[in-house]
C-alpha cells in the first residue's frame, strides 16, 4: 500500500520547552483535542518559529525554521503576541513552536478546497462539494499478518470553516456523540494540502486500525 496515514503524533509532535515556564504546554495530541484552529501565515516575508512565545519571530540567522506567506498550520494555544503552531510539508518535513500571532489569519476555505479524493485505494476518503455542503464518503480495508479489516463511514456536513466534527450510528444516521454510547466519531481538519484525520468507532470491534492519519489528494 503506497499511501500510510501516518500517526497525528507523529507528523505534529510539539515540546514543552523549559525556557518558557509560565508559557502553555506547546503540544498536540492524536485526538486533535488541542487543535484549536487552522491558519494561514498572513503579511510580507519570513515568519520565523521560536522555542518560546518570546522568541517568536526573532530568529533570522542561519537554520533558523520559517514559513512563507499563504502556509497553512493547526493552532493551539496563544501566549502573549505569539502562538503554538504545527507545520507539515507536503513531502513529510515538520516543523513546530511558537509564531507571531500577528503573521497568523484564520483560514477559511472554499467547500471546493475540501473536494476530491484523499489517500488511496486501501485507506481514502472522499469529499464531494454541493454548494455550501460536504457530501463525506470514508473506506478502509486493512490485512496485516492476521484477520482483515475494514471500515467506513458516510455523513454530509456544512462547510463552515477548516474544521468540521460529526458522529454518526451503524445505519449512517447523525447523532449527538455526546449521549450516543455506540458511535463513529470523526474529526477533519484542512490544512493546506493535508487532511488530518482522528475517528473513534469507525472500524471493526477489536481493531487497532483506524482512519487517523494525514492525508493528501490522489488521482482516481
Amino acid at each position: 500500500m503506497k499511501f500510510l496515514a501516518l500517526s497525528i503524533a507523529a507528523l505534529l509532535a510539539l515540546s514543552t520547552h523549559a525556557g518558557a515556564a509560565t508559557a502553555p504546554p506547546c503540544e498536540f495530541s492524536d485526538d486533535l483535542s488541542q487543535v484549536r484552529g487552522v491558519s494561514v501565515v498572513a503579511g510580507e516575508g519570513r515568519a520565523y518559529f521560536g522555542a518560546t512565545p518570546e522568541a517568536a519571530g526573532a530568529c533570522a540567522g542561519k537554520g533558523c525554521a520559517y514559513l512563507l506567506p499563504g502556509d497553512a498550520v493547526v493552532t493551539s494555544e496563544t501566549s502573549g503576541g505569539a502562538t503554538c503552531a504545527g507545520f507539515q510539508s507536503k513531502s513529510g518535513k515538520t516543523t513546530q513552536g511558537w509564531l507571531p500571532a500577528a503573521r497568523l489569519a484564520p483560514a477559511k476555505p472554499k467547500p471546493s478546497d475540501w473536494a476530491g479524493y484523499w489517500g488511496e485505494k486501501d485507506r481514502s476518503i472522499s469529499i464531494r462539494a454541493d454548494s455550501d455542503k460536504l457530501a463525506i464518503d470514508a473506506h478502509l480495508v486493512f490485512q496485516g499478518g492476521g484477520p482483515v479489516f475494514s471500515g467506513a463511514f458516510k455523513a454530509k456536513a456544512a462547510a463552515s470553516g477548516p474544521m468540521l466534527e460529526f458522529a454518526i450510528d451503524d445505519k449512517g444516521r447523525p447523532v449527538d456523540a455526546a449521549k450516543a454510547e455506540r458511535a463513529c466519531r470523526v474529526k477533519l481538519a484542512l490544512v493546506g494540502p493535508l487532511l488530518l484525520v482522528h475517528d473513534e468507532g469507525c472500524v471493526g470491534a477489536g481493531s487497532a486500525v483506524t482512519f487517523e492519519g494525514a492525508y493528501t489528494k490522489a488521482k482516481r
